[in-house]
């Protein structure tokens, strides 16, 4: 977060994104940052606010000028110089990413470990609140798709079993809660990715998630600690898959939401299971966010694992979250 006061006494935020955000974005976020800020006397008042994507693989760098009326966010996309007039700001304010900001980035780690571990052994939450979400009719139990991991099932029984109920991952993934599509076997160039989420508000986040077998551990029992050789094909895989995508972004996402409208329509395509509110409020002249998950193998050790997942994921370009089943299934709330 900046701050910017101008001569007139305007006062300018401007909120940027963390370019390897693997959680909600700052836009599907937009009101609890808002709420956050005021609740918090971080400020007391300001004049504009903004939302603000570096420039990376896939997309241009990127200015949106946010509304807040009765609680929700509404965007208006707005240029560099618009915003450098508003703040004043010098014109090399933006020059710097945060990627090259290392006493940030060090804030950052040291953050995202804490998080993770005050996370390892959280009690989960037992019942599914009926008042918050709608059921869904021969909704997949949590118990049976832990009782496969438990037993060790392979790739394609797992599968099998999640393709019965795509929702399972629309309740991970979709934010806004609610707010999601879901697809399995998508088309990605001359491959497909096993399952695909739409969710977001404004810009359209898209999860690419490959799923892998319980029939191993996440991490070898080496000396060496590497991942096991499943999984490092995996995470291959979906690199090709992204590598295709950032080489014809505009084709992929003009794809990505022809399906999207089409979902909408009530054609069954790739399929789609639409979440409770299935008509997502997203623009398609903004760009995606596109996050790769590859899910497979088992946990031995929280820790030693969550923090290698962890360094992985920084390390990776483009960032790739990794996850056990049973980091997985810690997510899950039904």
């Amino acid at each position: 977060m900046r701050t910017f006061v101008n001569q007139k006494f305007e006062v300018s935020i401007i909120l940027t994104e963390l370019s390897d955000n693997t959680s909600t974005s700052i836009t599907n976020s937009m009101e609890l940052i808002y709420k956050y800020l005021i609740d918090s006397g971080l400020v007391t008042k300001f004049d504009f606010l903004f939302e603000h994507y570096e420039q990376h693989s896939f997309s241009s760098e990127s200015f949106d000028l946010v509304y807040i009326e009765n609680g929700r966010a509404s965007w208006d996309s707005v240029e560099l110089d618009f915003v450098m007039q508003i703040c004043e700001s010098q014109d090399n304010e933006f020059n710097t990413e945060i990627k090259d900001n290392f006493r940030l980035l060090s804030e950052i780690d040291t953050l995202i470990s804490k998080i993770q571990s005050s996370n390892i052994n959280c009690p989960q939450q037992e019942s599914f609140n009926q008042s918050e979400h709608e059921p869904i009719s021969n909704q997949l139990s949590k118990h049976a798709i832990q009782e496969i991991i438990d037993r060790g099932a392979g790739e394609l029984e797992i599968q099998a079993l999640l393709k019965q109920d795509l929702s399972v991952f629309g309740e991970i993934y979709g934010q806004p809660k609610d707010e999601y599509q879901c697809f399995s076997e998508f088309p990605v160039g001359d491959g497909c990715v096993d399952f695909v989420v739409f969710s977001g508000r404004s810009r359209m986040d898209i999860f690419l998630i490959e799923v892998k077998g319980a029939n191993f551990n996440l991490v070898n029992k080496s000396g060496y600690k590497k991942f096991s050789s499943t999984m490092e094909t995996a995470m291959d895989q979906i690199r090709n898959r992204l590598e295709y995508i950032y080489k014809n972004i505009e084709e992929f996402k003009v794809m990505a939401h022809e399906i999207r409208q089409s979902a909408e329509s009530g054609k069954n395509i790739y399929n789609c299971f639409l979440g409770p509110k299935p008509n997502l409020n997203v623009d398609l002249n903004k760009n995606i966010n596109i996050y790769p998950v590859v899910i497979g193998g088992r946990t031995i050790n929280d820790l030693n694992e969550s923090n290698k997942r962890h360094q992985y994921e920084q390390r990776s370009s483009p960032k790739v979250n990794v996850e056990s089943w049973d980091s997985w299934l810690k997510k899950l709330i039904r």
